[in-house]
């Protein structure tokens, strides 16, 4: 009888070794994908900021989101691409879309009569959106496109509409604001334009 015990005790001390060892290695194995994911953060980060501070763009008063700056006070033109607003988006000879990136108002989906129209809902608080918002800003749109930026975090009625469910979503619209195409992950205007149908 007493052996018989001596057995279950071991038996019970075998298993709890082997779901603690387990559990460590799930632990350890968790930590390093979390430091990864952390430093690849960090990385993005930084990336970001740099790209922000090589620009030194600052917003001026009166002048529509999206449109960037140089300290100077001028539009800024690079590689042929204006950051101007809705209004002078279109050649006055042409229906050709200028290039654009700019906030989210429901008028500029006609854009898309011209143009492929891609609503990015973009979160402060995360690393992979700023790093798509500062290399777009840095190296514009190219023309026939126009980035529209939403606040993941406060448009839950388009979230709804499109079926968006995490931030640095991209979802390609037509001018009723049907979805054409909807992806994630994105780090630049051109690729967003080679998600484009």
């Amino acid at each position: 009888m007493e052996n018989n015990q001596n057995n279950k005790t071991m038996l019970i001390i075998v298993a709890v070794l082997v779901v603690a060892g387990i559990g460590g290695w799930w632990l350890l194995q968790d930590t390093d994908e979390s430091m990864e994911a952390t430093m690849s953060e960090s990385a993005m980060m930084e990336e970001s900021e740099e790209a922000e501070g090589a620009m030194m763009m600052q917003e001026e008063p009166g002048v529509p989101d999206g449109v960037m700056m140089e300290e100077s006070g001028a539009m800024m033109e690079e590689a042929g691409v204006m950051m101007e607003g809705a209004d002078a988006m279109m050649e006055a000879d042409s229906n050709v879309l200028h290039g654009t990136y700019e906030a989210y108002t429901a008028d500029k989906l006609a854009l898309a009569n011209s143009g492929d129209v891609v609503l990015f809902f973009h979160a402060s608080w995360c690393p992979t959106c700023r790093a798509a918002d500062a290399s777009i800003r840095s190296t514009g749109v190219p023309d026939g496109l126009a980035i529209l930026k939403l606040d993941f975090d406060t448009q839950t009625e388009l979230k709804k509409k499109y079926g968006v469910t995490v931030q640095h979503t991209f979802v390609q619209v037509d001018a009723n604001g049907n979805l054409l195409k909807k992806w994630t992950g994105s780090a630049s205007a051109a690729a967003v334009a080679s998600q484009t149908i």
